[in-house]
């Protein structure tokens, strides 16, 4: 129970509640506009560069970076628990039976990532731990951070601060989540179509559990079947 209560309760919370103040009310109170909130990715969310991989196993397992050498600071899943395709009780179980029995593969399937942009607010990236394939559904991919109060944030992976509460959490409670972009440069349904999920991890644990949401990125997919082909297969049967 220690380890539920040292997350924030407002970040475990998927409850919708409508808010009943008005933009202008709710921007004089946070120091955040709606437009703002709502492009905080197309303003301050930056991919990763290429792939990500652990920095060091040898020293830190939840310190990775990118191929430009960006660092990226891993959360521990149970951190991760608003991100994930389920209930918020039925992630945090997973993540707390998987940390405490060792013998027992339950972990929860997306992995978030932050690191702290040169401004000092945070850049978000979810992906798939058996893919490697960045989230881009708008109910569970990363969202910026404009708080600038987090100087451990890189060494604990939390964001837990008055800040971050203010700016980002309750920006999202009250404005809600119509989110316009999934990065800088990316607009929201950008992957919807014939373009490929990009892969930000080196190496995904793949496996059994491994579906791919684009079939491009699947090393055992052979292309599209030729009209030779299709007229073969209809042929044998």
């Amino acid at each position: 129970m220690r380890l539920i209560t040292t997350i924030h309760k407002q970040e475990l919370s998927r409850k919708k509640t409508k808010c009943k103040l008005s933009d202008d009310e709710i921007e004089e109170k946070l120091g955040i506009c709606r437009s703002r909130h709502e492009d905080r990715n197309g303003e301050i969310n930056y991919m990763p560069t290429g792939k990500m991989k652990i920095k060091d196993p040898s020293k830190d397992k939840m310190l990775y970076v990118d191929d430009d050498g960006r660092e990226w600071r891993r959360n521990p899943d149970i951190f991760s628990s608003y991100h994930q395709p389920m209930s918020m009780p039925n992630a945090v179980f997973h993540s707390i039976i998987d940390a405490m029995i060792f013998c027992v593969d339950f972990p929860v399937p997306n992995m978030k990532f932050i690191s702290i942009n040169e401004d000092k607010t945070w850049s978000e990236v979810i992906c798939n731990r058996y893919t490697g394939e960045l989230i881009v559904d708008p109910k569970y991919f990363g969202t910026a951070n404009f708080c600038c109060d987090c100087p451990n944030g890189m060494k604990t992976g939390s964001l837990a601060t008055k800040e971050h509460v203010k700016m980002d959490v309750k920006t999202h409670e009250m404005y809600g989540c119509n989110y316009q972009h999934i990065a800088k440069g990316i607009p929201v349904g950008h992957y919807d179509g014939d373009t490929p999920h990009p892969v930000i991890l080196h190496e995904p644990q793949g496996g059994k559990k491994a579906l791919y949401m684009s079939k491009e990125n699947d090393p055992s997919y052979k292309g599209p079947k030729t009209k030779k082909q299709e007229k073969g297969k209809a042929v044998t049967h």
